[in-house]
């Protein structure tokens, strides 16, 4: 699979990708999660975008689902770093995401 020009960078081959939504001080980026072979990248969909984010996979420490709660109805794909951040995002089938970054992470096959 292949990403836009400038979305992932040089010699770094996307494995999945996913649309989804940043959530940054509550409110949410839109934008695409790259799932790569070197890390998880997010740009924002919009020129100027805020919020881009790179993380290779020896900083993360896992990815999983975060439940639903009062603050948010959605399920959401937590993503959680050796230094204890947690990054969210909404994306359609969390867990799906959840699952493929907690392969590509273990460099394990992806289903």
């Amino acid at each position: 699979m292949s990403a836009p020009a400038g979305n992932v960078g040089p010699g770094e081959n996307v494995l999945a990708s996913f649309v989804a939504n940043y959530i940054v001080d509550g409110r949410p980026v839109e934008g695409r999660l790259y799932l790569t072979d070197q890390g998880l990248v997010f740009k924002p969909s919009h020129v100027g975008g805020r919020v881009a984010l790179s993380t290779s996979w020896p900083d993360i420490a896992s990815a999983d689902v975060e439940p639903s709660g009062p603050g948010s109805p959605r399920r959401r794909l937590r993503i959680t770093t050796v230094s204890g951040q947690v990054g969210l995002f909404v994306v359609w089938r969390p867990a799906k995401a959840a699952s493929a970054i907690e392969a590509a992470r273990l460099g394990l096959p992806m289903r």
